[in-house]
């Protein structure tokens, strides 16, 4: 599944989440059931998407209606190759080795 599809699908389900610094070192992702296993959903799609390196959903833009209101951080998942399947932009060229589920 395409992460863009993995946001269609959740799209009226009610996901709301929260992404905050809790300090210089820590992050904090806070959502309920529906909305975390939509974001364990989102990094799987991008895991298996070989079309493209990068998706990001931001309070501020794309994705605006997955976050609670107030919300100022967004999220960037991007998926680094291995060895000699990137390009010079580090994205994939090929997947190769990946789980069964993204091929």
């Amino acid at each position: 599944m395409k992460p863009d599809e993995v946001c269609d699908n959740y799209a009226d389900r009610g996901v709301r989440l929260s992404i905050a610094m809790l300090d210089e070192t820590m992050i904090l992702v806070e959502g309920d059931r529906t909305s975390l296993e939509f974001l364990a959903a989102l990094i799987g799609a991008q895991a298996c998407f070989d079309k493209d390196c990068g998706f990001s959903i931001d309070p501020n833009g794309a994705g605006s209606a997955f976050f609670v209101e107030g919300s100022k951080l967004g999220l960037y998942i991007h998926l680094t190759g291995r060895g000699s399947d990137i390009d010079p932009m580090g994205c994939p060229s090929v997947v190769v080795g990946y789980p069964s589920c993204c091929r």
